[in-house]
């Protein structure tokens, strides 16, 4: 007010004030630029390094700080930044190496809710086991990829080339370039009811492996699902394809196991599909 009156008396067109000077370069920031760079160093997955890049970027006008010097006790969390805040406890969990488990600890720091895909954490798991057990045997397994079409144009005389319903099936076993199983993991939980011949089983799914056996020229197929822990793997039932020569196993495979134990019984199951060779031999 003393400005206004006295300084610019004489010139009205400009008003007196008094303003912060905004700046990127403070303590969360500071925080936030080293976490991304950080994590930068340990991610394996170019998507997310290449958002990191991007990230880092857009602080590059912020001081980088080694993480032994960072101003945690400076970050103040109000009004004006609380939208920072779930980011702020997330960056202290990942600097501070607080790995966050899955059971409940009451003492332990507060973390982040993890959402994972366990159908496809399950399928990557039984596709990473089945390579070790497979190593050495001349099998090859790969996973998904495929991509064969159910139908296309009908033309009398004429044999049909599908480009429409893409198939991809979740593992397929080949020896010597040649599909001798596919094998379709499900994320569900078989029926225990002895009464049950179906064990539980899905039609649709039933539907996919016939629809495998015909487009991959395939005889041996495997629904595998996830078993109770501690109960162990095995199979349930072989089912054959009405008029066919075609063999579906519904099989459990207990992830509870540590990995040496998981890749023989892998092993067993893939070995139970009878493929016409011995995989002793193979191997």
């Amino acid at each position: 007010m003393t400005r206004e009156f006295t300084v610019n008396a004489v010139r009205p067109d400009r008003p007196a004030c008094r303003f912060d000077v905004l700046s990127h370069d403070i303590a969360l920031m500071r925080v936030m630029a080293a976490t991304v760079v950080s994590l930068g160093k340990r991610t394996r997955v170019q998507a997310t390094r290449r958002l990191l890049d991007e990230l880092r970027v857009v602080l590059a006008d912020v001081t980088l700080l080694p993480p032994s010097a960072l101003p945690w006790n400076a970050v103040r969390i109000d009004r004006t930044n609380r939208s920072w805040e779930s980011l702020f406890r997330l960056a202290r969990l990942l600097m501070g190496r607080k790995w966050q488990a899955t059971g409940h600890d009451a003492q332990g720091a507060a973390g982040t809710s993890l959402l994972f895909a366990m159908d496809k954490l399950f399928e990557n798991a039984v596709a990473a086991l089945m390579r070790r057990a497979l190593a050495g045997s001349g099998i090859e397994v790969v996973a998904q990829g495929g991509l064969r079409h159910c139908l296309g144009a009908w033309h009398e005389d004429e044999p049909c080339e599908g480009n429409v319903f893409q198939t991809r099936p979740d593992l397929r076993l080949r020896r010597r370039g040649k599909i001798i199983a596919i094998i379709d993991t499900k994320w569900k939980r078989l029926s225990t009811d002895p009464l049950d011949r179906k064990h539980g089983v899905s039609q649709s799914d039933v539907y996919h492996m016939i629809a495998y056996a015909r487009l991959y020229q395939c005889e041996r197929l495997m629904l595998l699902y996830p078993a109770v822990a501690g109960v162990g793997s095995g199979k349930v039932r072989r089912f054959g394809v009405h008029d066919g020569a075609e063999m579906i196993a519904v099989a459990l495979v207990d992830a509870s196991f540590a990995p040496a134990t998981l890749a023989p019984a892998l092993l067993s199951l893939v070995d139970g599909l009878k493929f016409g060779f011995e995989m002793a031999a193979a191997r």
